[in-house]
């Protein structure tokens, strides 16, 4: 029985969302899914050594304004 991968989403691209994105794209059995982050170009930029996704947002993540 093969067990889907888990999907993992970062939150924040600086150094620590960084580290936790590396982490996990190196794990087996976690696939890093997305990342997001206030700044467009660092969470592509994260996104293309990871391997992870950076999708497009109707509403930008700011201090104290989150799409949720």
């Amino acid at each position: 029985m093969s067990v889907p991968p888990l999907l993992v989403s970062i939150l924040g691209a600086g150094v620590m969302g960084g580290n936790h994105a590396r982490t996990l794209a190196a794990l087996p059995g976690a696939k890093l899914h997305r990342i997001f982050d206030s700044h467009a170009d660092r969470a592509a930029a994260l996104a293309a050594q990871t391997g992870g996704e950076r999708p497009p947002l109707s509403i930008p993540l700011s201090p104290g304004r989150m799409p949720w």
